[in-house]
């Protein structure tokens, strides 16, 4: 899992900033000697690191180190954040052990969508579960087109018959000719992307025969994840209250059982 991590923050070999008056630079250190990025100023590293020792107010941490410099402050248990926010935090476990700070429990915010009841409806009418409308948009309608198609559109069996298939030429050729393990081995992978090509055909005519029902989906979908993000991030909390008044909204709030409680959580409305 952490071989596919996507990196948030990228680190610098110095991860501080000079602070005075209106002035916030980036440090730099090279061959013994610092300097600023866009401000004047240059020390020996001894007389920096003395100058941050009589000084530490003139130092500031970049977003790599904000966390370590938030925690050793005010140290936290615990620390709820967004998403994007956490897999942020979770980069930085080995800054907090090389800074001796302990590293608070990250927990994710529980997040809420509401949709209107005869979205919900037409969610029942569609066939599909509500937990679905959180998956990825190609693979919620590939999964919908799935589901309602009267043929099986997945080749899966298929290419395993071709791979069997496949097998025995290439153990046939190799006694021939080991040289015809690579031939058999390519005129393979073109076979395959033949189905594999075929299955992305059957789909999208699939997709074509239901394509109003997509639309449907698509657009509810669009309510949960506008612009591909939450909802709460695009939709203002005032129009909700006004919407559907203030005891409804705190009825939702406390639906919520636990902070580790992580429910999916919909509210529906007129």
């Amino acid at each position: 899992k952490l071989s596919e991590y996507k990196l948030l923050v990228a680190p610098r070999e110095v991860n501080l900033f000079y602070l005075k008056d209106d002035i916030r630079a980036r440090i730099i250190v090279e061959q013994g000697k610092v300097t600023l990025d866009g401000a004047k100023g240059e020390w020996s590293l001894e007389e920096f690191i003395e100058l941050a020792k009589t000084n530490p107010e003139i130092i500031s941490p970049n977003v790599t180190l904000r966390p370590v410099y938030q925690e050793m402050i005010l140290p936290n248990i615990a620390y709820v954040g967004g998403a994007g926010e956490i897999s942020y935090w979770l980069q930085l476990t080995e800054v907090f052990k090389e800074a001796n700070v302990a590293y608070p429990l990250p927990i994710v915010r529980t997040s809420f969508a509401l949709l209107r009841e005869k979205q919900l409806q037409k969610v029942q009418e569609l066939g599909i579960e509500v937990s679905d409308l959180f998956l990825r948009a190609d693979l919620l309608e590939n999964s919908y087109v799935e589901k309602q198609s009267s043929d099986e559109i997945n080749l899966g069996e298929y290419k395993g018959r071709l791979s069997s298939m496949f097998a025995e030429l290439q153990e046939k050729g190799v006694s021939i000719d080991p040289n015809l393990k690579k031939v058999v081995l390519g005129e393979q992978k073109r076979a395959i992307g033949v189905i594999e090509n075929l299955e992305k055909r059957f789909r999208g005519a699939e997709k074509q025969h239901h394509s109003q029902a997509v639309k449907q989906l698509e657009n509810i979908r669009t309510k949960v994840f506008p612009e591909e993000t939450f909802q709460e991030r695009k939709e203002g909390f005032l129009q909700f209250i006004i919407m559907i008044g203030l005891p409804e909204l705190k009825a939702l709030y406390n639906h919520q059982s636990s902070l580790f409680q992580n429910d999916l959580v919909f509210l529906q409305y007129k």
